[in-house]
């Protein structure tokens, strides 16, 4: 986790600096994500063929974080790679928009700081409060369209602006999805 949440910071760096120098350091650490999420997904087959029930449940939830994991990685090498197009397309966000970015960072690296570290005491604490980040996360992705599209209207924002910051939305509520299974699978794991 501690990798993922290093290349979800980069890439938050990136958007708030708008900077595409994350992208070599966002690339190598996703390789090794990949690799690592690999490895252990067959480790976790090789384990899973002859347990009991209750630790083929907790085998399964090994399984689904470590694909969550890969997917944040996935959208942090994206939300660094639309920094580099606004980059090379010379195309800016509005104060307004930067600032609707800002807010949707902070909540989601609010979100994924709360599961770092062990937290097996906090499983349902942790659950409580990352559903409530991705609710709020969902939230301000629906404001945050509603606010794109009067800027489109007003022509305050550029077309490819707009397009990459609609992705960027994606991206991050997607991300603060992925966050909420995490903390699903560990109250699942260490509430019993």
């Amino acid at each position: 986790i501690t990798l993922v949440e290093e290349n979800a910071g980069h890439a938050f760096n990136a958007i708030e600096t708008g900077s595409s120098e994350y992208s070599k350091l966002i690339r190598k650490n996703e390789e090794i994500i990949d690799f690592t999420n690999s490895e252990l997904t067959k480790f976790l087959i090789k384990l899973s063929v002859d347990v009991e029930e209750s630790d083929e449940n907790t085998i399964g939830s090994y399984f689904h974080v470590l694909n969550d994991l890969e997917r944040i990685g996935d959208h942090a090498m994206n939300l660094a790679d639309y920094i580099k197009m606004l980059v090379n397309q010379d195309v800016y966000f509005s104060d307004r928009a930067i600032g609707e970015i800002v807010v949707m960072k902070e909540t989601a690296q609010k979100s994924m700081d709360l599961l770092v570290g062990d937290k097996r005491e906090q499983a349902n604490e942790l659950l409580v409060n990352v559903s409530k980040a991705e609710q709020k996360i969902d939230d301000m992705t629906d404001a945050y369209r509603t606010a794109q599209m009067d800027r489109m209207k007003n022509t305050t924002c550029a077309p490819e602006a707009s397009i990459i910051y609609a992705h960027m939305l994606t991206d991050f509520e997607r991300v603060g999805d992925h966050l909420l299974n995490i903390a699903e699978d560990f109250a699942k794991m260490y509430s019993k």
